[in-house]
């Protein structure tokens, strides 16, 4: 009921008085709730739209759809067609969502799980396999400085596995420096998220 009344919403909005930004977002909007919906007619005819505008976001969305992550119901097929598109589109290969999408895909079908999902898993890829996951996590690392706690630990493991072992160490080392360096700010960030919220009278002075 609530989705249906989302997107009959959606309907009544006039795209031609929108921005070109303005109308991807829409399209954005109308191609996720149509596809929880189940309705991938019209999600597919969305996305067409939201290319002419942002072609790198529809790509995102196309993955996230097929592969089943978009209702956290990952399907194997789909993760694969996912893996193609995102793999043969040039939008998508420059792209830094993409990028971390196109990892997270290739993880999931090479071991059925999501990067850091458990522990004393049994990772069943190859050299080659493993080859590629450097490669992947080389350019999300380049692209995507949100990623690089999660991305150094993924080299680490990568080059381990290669039998890179003094490269896997000093990836290792960096990325227990990037964890303590990110636990040591949270409480910093907490403080000033408080101290934000508190009432003008209680606001700490500054010096």
């Amino acid at each position: 009921m609530l989705l249906a009344e989302s997107l009959s919403r959606l309907l009544l909005i006039d795209v031609s008085e929108l921005s070109p930004k303005q109308e991807a977002k829409y399209n954005g909007c109308f191609a996720d709730i149509a596809t929880i919906a189940g309705d991938d007619r019209v999600a597919d005819e969305r996305l067409q739209e939201l290319a002419r505008h942002d072609a790198p976001l529809a790509d995102y969305l196309y993955a996230l759809r097929v592969s089943g992550l978009i209702r956290h119901e990952p399907d194997p097929d789909g993760i694969l067609v996912a893996l193609r598109h995102l793999r043969t589109h040039t939008e998508a290969v420059n792209d830094k969502r993409c990028i971390r999408r196109l990892l997270d895909l290739f993880w999931l079908a090479k071991t059925v799980y999501r990067f850091m999902g458990g522990e004393r898993l049994i990772l069943p890829l190859s050299q080659r396999d493993w080859s590629e996951c450097l490669e992947l996590a080389g350019q999300l690392q380049a692209a995507d400085e949100l990623s690089l706690l999660r991305v150094e630990f993924m080299r680490a493991l990568t080059l381990f596995r290669l039998g890179q072992l003094s490269s896997a160490f000093d990836s290792f080392r960096r990325a227990d420096q990037q964890s303590y360096a990110c636990r040591r700010d949270v409480p910093g960030q907490r403080a000033r998220g408080e101290a934000s919220h508190l009432p003008p009278s209680r606001a700490p002075r500054r010096p």
